[in-house]
C-alpha cells in the first residue's frame, strides 16, 4: 500500500477564522422538525445563543422556528460566511453551485454518498466548482464544527444537548459519531473544548489545517485527534512543527494498526493509512503521543489542560492505602518514573503533623488519618510539605474520604494545589476511590480548578507519564535532521 507521507509543498492557507466564528450561517435543509438534522442545528443555535445571522433554507416554508426562511442561498440577502448543507446527496451538487455563485466562505458538506462510498467523480466535480469561486468545503460525510469560544454551533450532534463548557482542548476527528462523543465526555466532566472540526472525506479542507489553526489559536493549549489516516504526511508534519513551537502536546489515537483496520479507514474516509510503523516514527520524531483508546485520550487532554508541565520525572504519591500505593509504584516503575525518597527535611516536616502510627515515607499512606480531627485540613498542608521538596516534579494526591467532610477536604485540598502550582510551578494530580455518583460530582469541582482527576491510579500515572514525555521532548527538542 502506497505510503502515506506525500512531497507536495503546502500551499497557502486562508485563515479559518470565520469558520469559527462567523458573523453568518445559513443551514439548508432547515426544519422545524427536531428529529431532522436541519430541525436539531436550529435548534441548538437558538439553544446555545449563536450571536451570527442565522439563514434557514427550506423552499417549503416561509419561516422555521420563528426565523424568516428563504429558497435558495442565492435568495439570501447580504454575505454568508457558513453554509450548512444537510440535503438529500442528490441535491448536494446544485447547492454547491449555489454557494459558489453567492461566494461564501465556507461550505459545510454533512451528507454523505460521495467518495466514502467510491462516488469520487460528483467530490472532485463539487470541489472544483467551489474553489474555481474562492469557497472553502469541509466534508463531506462530516458532523461540522463547534466552537464554544465563539458559541458556534456548526453541528447537529446530541453532544449539543450539554451546556457548552469553555475549555483550552481543541479537537480534531475524522469520525463525526466519535469526535460528539469526546466532546460530550469533556463537557459533562468540566474540562470542555474550545473548538470541535470534524473533517468527513477531506474533500478540501483537512486535518493539518485544523493542527496549524489549533497551534495558533490563543485559546486552545491542547490539540487532541482520533485519525485514521493522512494524506500529505509533509504537510502533517510542518503543522505538527507549528504546534511544537507554541508548546502545545498533540494526542492522537489512531486506528488502522492491523491490515483491516487499515482497509477499514480507506473504506471510510478514503484516507491513504500507510504503514504503522511509518506513523509511529514520526509521531515519535514530533512528540506526539499516541494513545490507545477513548479513555487515553481524554485522560491525557484533561492532563495537559491544567497548563503545568513537569521539570522530571520524580514522583510522590498521597495514597489512601498501603495497598494502593505499591500499585502506584508498580505502575510508575512500568512507565520509567521515579518514586523519590523525600528529602530529611520533609520527612521532619511531615513527622509533625501525621500520626504517630503513620510513616513518613513515599508513598505517603494516610489511611490512618481518616477520623483524625484535623483531617479537614490535613490533606491540603500535606500536599503544601511534599511540594516544597526539592526531589520531586509530579503530586499525586489520592483519597477516597466520602461523608459530609468531602465538601471541606476537596476544598482545602485544591485551595493548597493552586498556591503549590502559582509557587512552585509543578503539576499535581488526583485520583480518588469513591462511589461513582460522589466522584462524578467532584470531576467538574475539580476541572473549574484546572486540577485533573481520575477514578483508578492506573489512569492517573498514564498521564502523568504523558506528561513528563513531553516535558522531556520539548527539552531534547525535535530532530531537525
Amino acid at each position: 500500500m502506497q505510503e502515506c507521507w506525500g512531497k507536495n509543498k503546502m500551499s497557502n492557507r486562508e485563515n479559518l477564522e470565520k469558520l469559527f466564528s462567523p458573523d453568518s450561517m445559513a443551514i439548508v435543509g432547515a426544519s422545524n422538525d427536531l428529529d431532522k438534522p436541519g430541525g436539531r442545528m436550529m435548534n441548538y443555535c437558538n439553544k446555545h445563543g449563536f450571536p451570527g445571522k442565522l439563514y434557514p433554507i427550506n423552499p417549503k416554508r416561509e419561516e422555521i422556528m420563528g426565523v424568516k426562511a428563504y429558497q435558495k442561498i442565492i435568495d439570501v440577502p447580504g454575505e454568508i460566511d457558513v453554509v450548512c448543507i444537510m440535503v438529500p446527496r442528490q441535491h448536494v451538487e446544485s447547492v454547491v453551485q449555489d454557494c459558489a455563485q453567492k461566494k461564501v466562505k465556507y461550505i459545510i458538506i454533512f451528507s454523505s454518498g460521495f467518495a466514502e462510498i467510491g462516488n469520487k467523480e460528483t467530490q472532485e466535480n463539487m470541489l472544483k466548482v467551489a474553489r474555481n469561486a474562492g469557497c472553502r468545503i469541509l466534508g463531506p460525510n462530516c458532523l461540522g464544527v463547534i466552537s464554544t469560544i465563539n458559541k458556534t454551533i456548526g453541528s447537529y450532534h446530541a453532544c449539543l444537548d450539554q451546556e457548552m463548557v469553555k475549555g483550552n482542548v481543541g479537537l480534531i476527528a475524522q469520525s463525526g459519531a466519535l469526535g460528539g462523543y469526546l466532546t460530550t465526555a469533556l463537557l459533562e466532566k468540566g474540562t470542555g473544548i474550545s473548538h470541535l472540526a470534524t473533517v468527513g472525506n477531506e474533500s478540501d479542507l483537512n486535518v493539518n489545517e485544523f493542527i496549524r489553526y489549533f497551534a495558533t489559536d490563543p485559546n486552545t493549549k491542547v490539540i487532541g485527534m482520533l485519525l485514521e489516516g493522512i494524506k500529505d504526511g509533509k504537510e502533517f508534519i510542518e503543522a505538527a512543527k507549528i504546534a511544537i513551537q507554541n508548546k502545545k502536546p498533540i494526542i492522537i489515537l489512531k486506528a488502522g494498526k492491523s491490515e483491516k483496520g487499515r482497509m477499514s479507514a480507506l473504506t471510510h474516509t478514503g484516507a491513504i493509512t500507510g504503514s504503522d510503523q511509518t506513523y509511529d516514527g514520526v509521531f515519535k520524531q514530533l512528540g506526539i503521543i499516541r494513545v490507545d483508546t477513548i479513555e487515553q485520550l481524554l485522560d491525557i487532554s484533561s492532563a495537559f489542560s491544567s497548563g503545568y508541565l513537569p521539570q522530571g520525572k520524580r514522583i510522590a504519591f498521597i495514597s489512601p492505602s498501603g495497598l494502593s500505593g505499591s500499585m502506584l509504584a508498580d505502575l510508575c516503575d512500568e512507565k520509567g518514573l521515579e518514586v523519590v525518597d523525600f528529602t530529611e527535611k520533609t520527612i521532619e516536616r511531615l513527622k509533625v503533623i501525621i500520626p504517630d502510627v503513620a510513616v513518613a515515607k513515599n508513598p505517603l499512606d494516610i489511611v490512618y488519618f481518616y477520623g483524625n480531627p484535623n483531617i479537614k485540613t490535613l490533606i491540603g498542608e500535606i500536599i503544601r510539605i511534599i511540594a516544597d521538596d526539592p526531589n520531586v516534579d509530579i503530586i499525586i494526591s489520592g483519597l477516597t474520604v466520602g461523608g459530609k467532610i468531602i465538601e471541606d477536604v476537596v476544598k482545602d485540598s485544591l485551595d493548597s494545589i493552586n498556591q503549590v502550582r502559582q509557587s512552585l510551578n509543578k503539576p499535581v494530580l488526583c485520583w480518588w476511590t469513591i462511589d461513582r455518583n460522589t466522584y462524578n460530582g467532584l470531576e467538574k469541582t475539580f476541572a473549574e480548578n484546572n486540577v485533573p482527576l481520575y477514578s483508578a491510579p492506573e489512569r492517573v500515572v498514564l498521564a502523568s507519564h504523558a506528561m513528563n514525555k513531553y516535558s522531556e521532548f520539548l527539552k531534547r527538542g525535535i530532530d531537525e535532521a
